[in-house]
């Protein structure tokens, strides 16, 4: 099942910058409908509705594909 939402906001949290400086941002987690569960951290700078449901998507997308990888099972029986 496609979709996902938002489950819950962790506002005022601190993650690194590529400089490795503490940037302040929200981190938001989501359930997807396959029943994944996964986060991202957006920058205050950066946090608004667009933007989160931009975050979340992406990464909602890459968790399911994540989630629905196997290889080589044998059925239980």
């Amino acid at each position: 099942m496609a979709g996902w939402q938002v489950v819950r906001q962790a506002p005022d949290q601190y993650d690194p910058n590529n400089l490795s400086n503490p940037v302040t941002g929200v981190i938001v987690y989501f359930v997807t409908g396959d029943g994944n569960e996964g986060s991202v951290f957006v920058p205050h700078t950066r946090y608004t509705a667009h933007n989160v449901q931009l975050a979340v998507a992406a990464q909602a997308k890459v968790v399911d594909d994540i989630g629905r990888l196997s290889h080589g099972m044998t059925p239980q029986g």
